[in-house]
């Protein structure tokens, strides 16, 4: 549970296609830099007063402020309060490899060794957070080749800020800097798969080298 913090982390972009992604991209690696100092974080994108922080921030036409983080010292232990809140959010699961990551087409399952080199970068994906945990992003990676399409999975509806779109780009966040950490080489490019299947929308293409 958050109480009182002192500090924020927010930021505001404009709309548009891609807005969102960036922003959970470019919000995760905030935060991350933020959890390795030390210091405690938390998505929030429906449980803060998004009035209040528009205001502080000054926000302008045509700009959404999708979430924010408080900042600041976690506590040495959890109450009980956050161990249900944690249960609640599903924040100890994550949906199994042959979910999310597939073979040369969707539907057939990746496993951790036939990613090879980029097993741990997958894994750093599959354990990033997501809005009550749904991670929405689904990986295809190519046959012969370190190549991997980054789709969302369509769940309709969602109003101006769309939840998934900031998911996946915090799950992108986690695939570039688990794969420089590991020192794969690579870039994204607007390259598509062989297809994906109705409710997938591709965002982004990782093509290592």
């Amino acid at each position: 549970m958050v109480k009182n913090p002192g500090f924020f982390i927010a930021g505001a972009v404009p709309r548009g296609p891609g807005a969102l992604t960036d922003f959970g991209y470019a919000m995760e690696r905030h935060i991350l830099e933020a959890v390795s100092l030390g210091l405690g974080t938390c998505w929030l994108g429906g449980t803060f007063s998004r009035s209040a922080f528009s205001r502080a921030m000054g926000l302008r036409d045509g700009e959404l402020l999708p979430a924010v983080s408080p900042l600041g010292i976690p506590a040495a232990e959890k109450s009980l309060v956050d161990g249900v809140l944690s249960f609640a959010a599903r924040s100890r699961l994550r949906r199994p490899w042959k979910e999310i990551f597939h073979r040369g087409r969707p539907g057939v399952p990746l496993s951790p060794g036939e990613a090879g080199a980029y097993a741990e970068v997958l894994e750093c994906v599959r354990m990033a957070p997501s809005a009550l945990n749904r991670q929405p992003w689904r990986v295809v990676r190519e046959e012969s080749a370190d190549v991997f399409h980054f789709y969302i999975v369509s769940e309709g509806g969602g109003g101006e800020i769309r939840l998934p779109e900031i998911d996946i780009g915090i799950a992108l966040c986690h695939f570039e800097l688990a794969a420089g950490a590991l020192g794969l080489s690579g870039s994204w490019s607007g390259k598509t798969g062989s297809g994906g299947v109705e409710g997938w929308t591709h965002i982004l293409t990782w093509e290592g080298r």
